[in-house]
């Protein structure tokens, strides 16, 4: 008996397809949140609509479309994270390039200021 008979391989196939309709729900998503007025369809609105599509379309059937909904939405969920912890990252460096703007515009303001008393001074003096 041949043993390379009996493994059983992946169905790669199966997989690629699966991904080929992951990344054809989020072009759908991304045309759909864009082509909608702001704030007017909620991310879980958008992907229902996209499952919706695929589902209709014959590329997957429900299971498979679940499946799927539930991959992007974790994704989403990881990237939202994220920017979360990389915003607060950026939030930090904001604001000592803030801190540095005020120090400089004060020195200004205060050197200017000094200037302009001494030349006050002067023309008192004249």
């Amino acid at each position: 008996m041949n043993n390379k008979t009996n493994v059983r391989r992946p169905n790669f196939t199966h997989r690629n397809h699966l991904l080929i309709t992951y990344n054809q729900m989020i072009i759908d998503m991304e045309s759909i949140l864009t082509q909608t007025q702001s704030g007017y369809l909620s991310l879980q609105a958008a992907l229902e609509t996209v499952k919706k599509y695929a589902i209709q379309s014959g590329s997957v059937n429900n299971e498979e479309a679940s499946e799927i909904t539930r991959y992007i939405k974790n994704d989403v969920n990881d990237v939202a994270d994220s920017m979360m912890e990389s915003g607060a990252e950026c939030y930090d460096w904001l604001m000592l390039d803030i801190e540095m703007i005020e120090h400089r515009v004060l020195d200004r303001y205060l050197s200017a200021a000094s200037l302009t008393r001494s030349l006050m001074a002067q023309l008192r003096q004249h």
